[in-house]
C-alpha cells in the first residue's frame, strides 16, 4: 500500500487517503528461489513462467501461472510433459488440481506460498505414478469425469440397484420406474457395474470403442444380457453407470450417445459411427445427500419423540432431520402466529393460525424428501397413553410447563425409554439447560426440582435467582412470554441435538449440561442471579 496526500476544495487543509495497488510479483523470480523442486525456470511474462520440476519419475515439465490477485488467488499450474499417463490431478486441458483443502497456505508470503504449490503438485505427481487405494482412485475419477459440469447435465434420484433399472423423468430428475420391465416412459438406463479400476478418459473426449473397453468387462453376464435386451430398438440416449464404492455410497457416471446407421444400441455396437460424450450425474439420492451433508445413516432407523415445536423445538426439529433421523413425531397443540416471527424457524412463511406441527411437519417434508414427520397437535398429556410413543428411541422435551415435563419424566420411566432429554433455556438467554437421562438408571428431571424431603424446589440448575417473573406483558395475560433471541434458541437445540445423538450412538451417561450466556440484558431487566452464575 502507498499513502498520497490530496487537496480538496479551495482551503488549504490536506487529508490523507490510502489507496491499495495490486502487489507486483514476477512468478519467475520466485520460482528460481525454490532450486530444489523446480529447475530451468524460463519467464514468458511477469505473471506466467515454466520449469522443470522435479518428481519421483525425473524432471516433468510444468507452466505456472499467477493473476493480479496473487496471492490471495491461487497459482493455476499446468503440465507440459508429454507422455505422462491421464489421471489426476490433471484436468481436461491439461491443468494440475493441486489445491490444499488443509488450509496451511499462507497468502502473506507469497514464496512460502509458491513453494507449498511446489511440493503439494510433486506430491501428487509422485501419488498418480504409483498404485493407490481403489476408493481413492474412484473419488479422482468422478471429479476427472465431472470436471465439464455444464454438459447437458442429468439429475438421478435413485437408491442403489442390483440389476439394470430403467429411470423416468418426474419433476425434472430421473428417477426408479416402479413398473417391471416397462421400457415405454424411460429416458435413461441405471447400470450397476462390478468393482474394478476404470482407465480415465482423454482430456478431449471418449469414444464408443473407449466405452467398451472401459465399461463393458465390469458388467456381469447376467447384467450385459438383461442390457442388451432392455436396449433392443431402444432410443435410449443417456447411460448411468453406478460404479461400487467402498464408502457405500456408489459413484455416478453419465453417457449420452448419439446414434448412427445402425439400430442397434451404440453401448453394445462399437462398430456403429455412433457418438458418445460424457455427462455430469447429479446425484440426488437422500442417503447420498445425507452423507454429504454429514448426516448419519445410523439414524434413518430410530423413532424419536420431539415434544414441544416453538423456538428451540423447532431448530432442534430441523437440526435432528438434517443429522439424518427419518421418523419424527411432533407433539405441539399451540398456533403459528405473528409473534412467531422473529425466533421461530418458520418465521413469517406460513399463514397464521394453523398448528405449529402440521407447519413444520410440512416444512421439513418439503425440504427434506424421504423424510417421515407426524405432527400430533395435541397436548402431550393427552398423547402419553398412546402406544405408538413406547416405541420411541428418543424422547425429547421442549417445553416451558414443569407439570406437563414431570409426566413425560414419569411416563419415560415406567416405559423404560432408552433416551430422554430435556431442553430450556433462561430469561434472556442468560444460561441454555440440556439433561440427558436414560431410564432405568438414576438421574431423571425430578432430581432437579424436588428437594430432599420431597417437596417441589425452584430448578437447582438455574442460574436466576428463585421467586421472580420473568416474562413479559404485551397484550394482557394471553401475550405473556418469556424473553430470549433466536440465538439463544438456536444455541439450546445445538446443545439438545448433541446429547439426542450421543444417546441414539449408545452413549448412557446421562448428564446436565449448562451453557451460560451475556447478562447485559438480564441485568438491566433487575433481575437477580445466583452466586453460581
Amino acid at each position: 500500500p502507498s499513502t498520497e496526500q490530496g487537496q480538496h476544495g479551495s482551503g488549504s487543509s490536506r487529508t490523507r487517503r490510502t489507496v491499495h495497488r495490486p502487489l507486483r510479483v514476477n512468478i519467475a523470480a520466485l520460482l528460481k528461489r525454490c532450486p530444489q523442486l523446480i529447475r530451468n525456470v524460463v519467464e514468458e511474462s511477469e505473471h506466467t513462467a515454466t520449469g522443470q520440476l522435479n518428481t519421483d519419475a525425473g524432471d516433468i515439465a510444468i507452466r505456472v501461472r499467477i493473476s493480479t490477485a496473487f496471492p490471495f488467488e491461487l497459482p493455476q499450474v499446468g503440465l507440459l510433459e508429454e507422455g505422462i499417463p491421464v489421471s489426476p490431478p490433471q484436468m481436461p486441458g491439461g491443468t494440475i488440481c493441486w489445491q490444499d483443502g488443509s488450509g496451511l497456505v499462507d497468502h502473506t508470503d507469497p514464496l512460502a506460498m509458491v513453494s507449498h504449490m511446489l511440493e503439494r503438485v510433486r506430491q501428487l505427481m509422485n501419488d498418480s505414478l504409483h498404485e493407490r487405494e481403489f476408493d481413492d482412485v474412484m473419488a479422482e475419477y468422478g471429479s476427472y469425469w465431472a470436471f465439464e459440469r455444464k454438459r447437458h447435465p442429468v439429475s438421478v434420484r435413485s437408491p442403489q440397484v442390483s440389476v439394470p433399472t430403467p429411470l423416468v423423468r418426474a419433476g425434472g430428475v430421473l428417477q426408479q420406474a416402479y413398473v417391471p420391465g416397462s421400457m415405454a416412459q424411460a429416458e435413461a438406463i441405471l447400470v450397476p457395474l462390478e468393482k474394478g479400476l476404470l482407465p480415465y478418459p482423454s482430456p478431449t473426449g471418449i469414444s464408443v470403442p473407449w466405452v467398451h473397453k472401459a465399461f463393458h468387462p465390469l458388467l456381469s453376464a447376467k447384467h450385459r444380457r438383461m442390457l442388451s435386451k432392455m436396449l433392443r430398438d431402444s432410443r435410449i440416449h443417456t447411460v448411468v453407470l453406478q460404479v461400487p464404492r467402498e464408502n457405500g455410497l456408489p459413484l455416478l457416471l453419465g453417457l449420452r450417445f448419439t446414434f448412427g446407421r445402425s439400430n442397434k444400441h451404440p453401448f453394445f455396437n462399437k462398430a456403429d459411427h455412433a457418438t458418445v460424450e460424457r455427462v455430469y450425474v447429479a446425484n440426488e439420492d437422500n442417503d447420498h445427500l445425507r452423507l454429504r451433508g454429514g448426516a448419519s445413516l445410523a439414524h434413518k432407523v430410530h423413532n424419536v419423540v420431539l415434544v414441544g415445536c416453538g423456538a428451540v423445538g423447532a431448530q432442534l426439529a430441523l437440526d435432528l432431520v438434517r443429522s439424518g433421523v427419518k421418523r419424527l413425531m411432533l407433539i405441539d397443540p399451540d398456533t403459528l402466529g405473528a409473534e412467531n416471527t422473529f425466533r421461530h424457524i418458520l418465521g413469517s412463511g406460513n399463514p397464521w393460525g394453523g398448528t405449529k406441527v402440521e407447519q413444520l411437519a410440512h416444512h421439513l417434508r418439503t425440504h427434506f424428501p424421504g423424510t417421515g414427520v407426524h405432527a400430533v397437535a395435541q397436548r402431550i398429556q393427552d398423547v402419553l397413553p398412546e402406544p405408538q410413543l413406547a416405541g420411541a428411541d428418543a424422547v425429547v422435551v421442549a417445553i416451558d410447563q414443569p407439570a406437563a415435563i414431570q409426566a413425560v419424566n414419569k411416563w419415560a420411566y415406567s416405559q423404560s425409554i432408552d433416551t430422554v432429554v430435556y431442553a430450556w433455556l433462561e430469561a434472556h438467554g442468560i444460561a441454555s439447560h440440556v439433561l440427558r437421562t436414560h431410564a432405568p438408571t438414576p438421574g431423571c428431571f425430578e432430581c432437579l426440582v424436588r428437594s430432599s424431603t420431597g417437596g417441589l424446589r425452584d430448578n437447582r440448575a438455574h442460574l436466576a435467582a428463585a421467586g421472580q417473573d420473568f416474562t413479559l406483558n404485551q397484550a394482557g395475560c394471553g401475550g405473556r412470554y418469556v424473553p430470549f433471541g433466536a440465538v439463544h434458541a438456536t444455541r439450546t437445540a445445538a446443545l439438545a441435538a448433541e446429547e439426542v445423538l450421543k444417546g441414539l450412538c449408545g452413549d448412557r451417561n446421562g448428564r446436565l449440561t449448562t451453557q451460560t450466556g451475556e447478562f447485559k440484558a438480564f441485568i438491566e431487566a433487575c433481575l437477580l442471579y445466583t452466586s453460581d452464575a
